[in-house]
């Protein structure tokens, strides 16, 4: 038992002095403000798929100042922010932008962010706006149908649903959304 305690003990500080090591050196890694714009864009896009938004968002800070006016790196920004549980600082910062020529990928994390913090009239303007410009897309249809839930809109939810159902009769979400509404 003694030798067994001489053996574990040196090896439990060992690894717990590595791990704590490689998580401080992890942690610390940011974006080299060396490389283009471009470069730093997409090393911070890495970043945040990689889950390490400690080096991708305060990089999208300093991209943002940089070039205040590119859409693009503000719009990934925005959905980085959503990435990152901050639906509300993502909406702040879509505050004056023209939610009809903003890509899409942006405006659908604004709808879902906008309904993750329960402004449902703004979440059902973006989804209005998603419907508009990708039409043949569903997932903002059934976004819309579910905003409608949320704000007790039974009978317009019922309405979107209906014509959801005429448009994809087969469509296995479309069903699961229809017996989500009878529910409430």
């Amino acid at each position: 038992m003694h030798h067994i305690k001489k053996v574990i003990i040196p090896l439990t500080i060992l690894a717990l002095l590595m791990a704590s090591l490689g998580q401080s050196t992890f942690a610390a890694e940011t974006i080299d403000s060396k490389l283009t714009l471009g470069e730093r864009r997409q090393a911070a896009l890495q970043a945040a798929r990689e889950g390490r938004f400690d080096s991708s968002l305060p990089a999208f800070v300093n991209m943002v100042a940089e070039a205040p006016n590119d859409i693009g790196i503000k719009s990934d920004y925005i959905v980085i922010l959503t990435w990152a549980k901050k639906d509300q600082e993502a909406l702040t910062l879509a505050t004056g932008m023209d939610i009809t020529t903003m890509p899409l990928y942006c405006l659908n994390a604004l709808a879902k962010a906008a309904r993750n913090t329960s402004q449902f009239d703004k979440a059902i303007t973006y989804y209005e706006q998603l419907i508009a410009r990708a039409p043949s897309k569903l997932d903002p249809s059934l976004g819309k149908v579910l905003t409608l839930i949320d704000l007790g809109k039974f009978v317009d939810a019922e309405s979107e649903l209906t014509k959801l159902r005429h448009q994809y009769p087969k469509n296995a979400e479309v069903r699961s959304e229809e017996h989500t509404s009878e529910l409430q």
